[in-house]
């Protein structure tokens, strides 16, 4: 695996990739370097693409241009994945809304056509995780159930920009009821009494609010 220093390498050794020119002579268009170095490195591997004709298959270097082996990208779990990956380990300091405007435009190697993965999600938990990595999102969705609640009150004044979810049977009315003044402190939240959260409509739901 390359340490970052050889990742950013890759872009002072050549101009080849999405743009020309070199990073750190006038030129802007590199906003998050080593987003573009993890796609030059694992886009520099075959990809397989058993769909496509032979003379087509090859790296998905050759996607420039509107190349129709970008929509095998878009499909490609293993190369998603591995992309994925080197943008967690090299890029865990650049905030995430930049990380996903450079997925939506760039991720396939044609702004056309979009990866099958559109909504980037970091899960953390369960209770007593004592992960923090969830607090470098742009955006937090605390999702409880019932007593669960407890483990999450502390978080909501952990992040300038978090939703609260939480479910509770209706049996447990008592405990809304303790909890109000708690309850009360937090902006944006959701209180489902007697039915599950839908976490795919939440998480859509947080994204457009913001």
């Amino acid at each position: 695996m390359l340490p970052p220093a050889g990742l950013l390498s890759l872009l002072a050794s050549s101009a080849n990739g999405y743009k020309t020119g070199l990073m750190g002579y006038g030129q802007s268009w590199y906003d998050t370097p080593r987003a573009y170095a993890c796609r030059a490195v694992v886009g520099s591997a075959p990809l397989d693409c058993p769909s496509m004709d032979d003379h087509s298959t090859g790296t998905s270097e050759h996607s420039h241009g509107g190349s129709p082996i970008a929509t095998c990208i878009a499909q490609n779990g293993d190369f998603l994945r591995t992309l994925v990956y080197c943008f967690s380990t090299y890029c865990a300091d650049i905030s995430a809304s930049k990380l996903e405007a450079y997925w939506a435009q760039q991720a396939t190697g044609d702004k056309s056509v979009s990866t099958e993965w559109t909504l980037p999600v970091l899960l953390e938990g369960p209770y007593r995780c004592n992960s923090h990595d969830v607090l470098k999102c742009d955006r937090v969705l605390l999702i409880g159930g019932g007593i669960g609640i407890t483990g999450l009150l502390s978080w909501t004044r952990a992040h300038t920009n978090v939703k609260l979810a939480w479910s509770l049977k209706e049996s447990s009315r008592s405990l809304l009821q303790d909890l109000e003044p708690a309850l009360s402190e937090v902006a944006d939240k959701a209180v489902l009494v007697g039915e599950r959260p839908d976490v795919k409509a939440l998480l859509n739901q947080k994204v457009e609010a913001d």
